[in-house]
């Protein structure tokens, strides 16, 4: 996840904070469903790192950024969720037009 705040250069038009953004929800919640928990990093918490080897390297990276992976939930449960956050203006896509099946 990179969530931190989009800067406010002229070529960051979305400036809507990572949570209430669309696709980032659906593909938080629908890669619950496949990928292991130690595979959601959130870079805003990456501190840098002094290891010169990959392996301790990727290792401290993981402990500084592994983030909490929302429950898995059906997809049916997922588009439900996404539809009435839709409607209530909690969640937006970049188009309006969206279409769930």
């Amino acid at each position: 996840m990179i969530n931190t705040p989009a800067s406010e250069r002229p070529e960051h038009t979305n400036r809507r904070p990572y949570e209430q953004r669309g696709w980032c929800y659906v593909e938080k919640h629908l890669s619950a469903i496949v990928k292991d928990k130690h595979c959601l990093w959130d870079f805003s918490k990456y501190q840098g790192c002094s290891h010169s080897d990959a392996v301790s390297a990727v290792f401290d990276m993981r402990q500084q950024m592994e983030a909490n992976r929302p429950p898995m939930v059906s997809p049916d449960r997922v588009a439900e969720e996404m539809r009435a956050n839709v409607e209530s203006g909690g969640l937006a896509f970049t188009s309006n037009l969206i279409w769930i099946s």
